[in-house]
């Protein structure tokens, strides 16, 4: 029997597959951690550094970023601690400054497609088979990204477009649209605990109760829209598909 709207809305959709997607980048980000460390170690990195390296590496291999896209992407970390991060990546040569804002340096392109060879790795040793079903999901992820670019925010535009070069896996293509699905609901996370009238701080001392549930609610309202472009039965085809992964 098909999937009707009433069972399987946009909204009812962004929040089954929120958790999905949660476990399925942590699982590549796990896989990777110690290669990550150990470049970013031998670039002289620290902790600040490190993420404003991860956070550009889709920007491979020449694109511009803004500062505010990178503010946004540290939403929770205090003003002094971004600037900090940025100008541990300038000294250390991973990023370079533009007339617009950065990119990544000749020294973080070599980091960044050095990542991107890991996670690709990491990604075909966790879902080593059903290559055909990987990229059917894929092809899905991409339909909703396309349909995000109209009310994407500046987290979104961090890592989306993915950068995604001919020589890659189904899985590390897989991987990188729902990463970027997931850093467009991070959008609208802050965009609804903002209006509600919290702040960064604020909102993290709040793990439960009826204001927490109200901004939970809120999220998913607002990161629902791009699953729109999808049948509910291409909606439940995602959701079951992206959780056969993780599970």
């Amino acid at each position: 029997m098909p999937t009707d709207e009433a069972t399987l809305s946009p909204l009812r959709t962004a929040t089954l597959v929120a958790p999905i997607i949660d476990r399925l980048r942590f699982a590549v980000s796990n896989r990777i951690r110690a290669t990550t460390a150990s470049l970013a170690g031998e670039a002289g990195l620290t902790e600040l550094g490190t993420r404003v390296l991860t956070t550009l590496r889709n920007t491979l291999p020449d694109r511009e970023v803004t500062l505010d896209h990178i503010r946004a992407v540290f939403r929770y970390q205090p003003e002094d601690r971004l600037q900090a991060s940025v100008a541990e990546a300038l000294g250390a040569g991973v990023i370079e400054a533009t007339a617009t804002g950065y990119r990544l340096a000749a020294g973080g392109q070599k980091l960044a497609t050095m990542l991107l060879e890991a996670t690709d790795a990491a990604a075909q040793e966790l879902w080593p088979t059903r290559p055909d079903r990987i990229a059917a999901l894929s092809a899905t992820a991409s339909r909703v990204m396309d349909a995000a670019e109209a009310t994407a925010g500046p987290g979104y535009r961090m890592v989306a477009p993915p950068y995604l070069p001919g020589s890659v896996s189904p899985a590390y293509v897989l991987v990188e649209r729902v990463t970027a699905l997931r850093w467009y609901r991070f959008d609208a996370h802050v965009a609804a605990w903002e209006a509600a009238g919290f702040t960064p701080e604020t909102i993290r001392a709040i793990t439960d109760g009826p204001e927490r549930e109200a901004v939970e609610a809120e999220t998913n309202r607002r990161a629902a829209p791009p699953y729109a472009a999808l049948s509910p039965d291409e909606r439940l085809d995602l959701i079951a598909g992206l959780g056969a992964l993780t599970g």
